[in-house]
């Protein structure tokens, strides 16, 4: 499964990056920032081309990770190419991790490691939605592509690819994790409304999750 997927983004990656001219980066920071201090070792898991290293500026600099060659070399900033299931991070050794559209699209057997690498007490901070239960890509190339990597039996083994605001915080809990919120992104979806979204997409419901690392991880 997770070869199928890294092919699908491998494709993507030059039309995802340049599919990005709509993007309001003000608004992205603005909802990233205030939660993160400059000084801390923050990494962006799933970082693709590095949008949120573009929204977040050279103040914070995340360090990309990201399973596709393709993206990363798109990448602006620091970054390496890494599978989720085993990030070659020491443990307790973060104090961040952000993302965006990725926890929808990674398997059970990321997130402890996720909560490994976070040291006790860190942030965990994503901006995410079911998009395993959004339209299918209408009226661009890589439709049938997409069909197929995210197949019915791909989503089912996603635990997180349909999730609602309570399925964030219950499987979050699972892990250990404290502290857990949820809030729906609205400003983003009022601003995708007027301003359009990427080629193949229609305005989503998206939220943000933010959470507390466990302190025996």
């Amino acid at each position: 499964m997770t070869d199928v997927i890294a092919g699908y983004w491998q494709e993507r990656a030059s039309s995802f990056h340049h599919a990005q001219a709509h993007t309001n980066w003000t608004l992205w920071h603005d909802i990233f920032a205030p939660y993160l201090n400059p000084n801390d070792r923050t990494v962006d898991l799933g970082c693709g081309t590095g949008f949120l290293s573009r929204a977040l500026g050279q103040k914070h600099s995340p360090i990309g990770v990201d399973l596709t060659a393709g993206m990363l070399s798109f990448h602006p900033g620091p970054c390496l190419q890494a599978d989720a299931c085993a990030l070659p991070l020491l443990s307790d050794s973060i104090d961040a991790i952000i993302g965006r559209n990725i926890a929808w699209t990674l398997p059970a057997a990321a997130w402890p490691e996720i909560a490994r690498v976070l040291r006790p007490g860190a942030q965990l901070l994503l901006a995410d939605g079911p998009w395993g239960c959004a339209p299918a890509p209408a009226g661009v190339a890589w439709r049938e592509h997409y069909l197929s990597a995210y197949n019915e039996d791909t989503l089912n083994a996603l635990p997180l690819a349909r999730a609602t605001s309570d399925t964030y915080a219950e499987f979050l809990c699972t892990f250990g994790f404290t502290d857990i919120a949820v809030r729906e992104l609205t400003e983003v979806y009022d601003h995708e409304l007027v301003h359009g979204t990427m080629p193949g997409h229609e305005p989503w419901r998206q939220f943000l999750i933010t959470a507390v690392a466990p302190s025996n991880a």
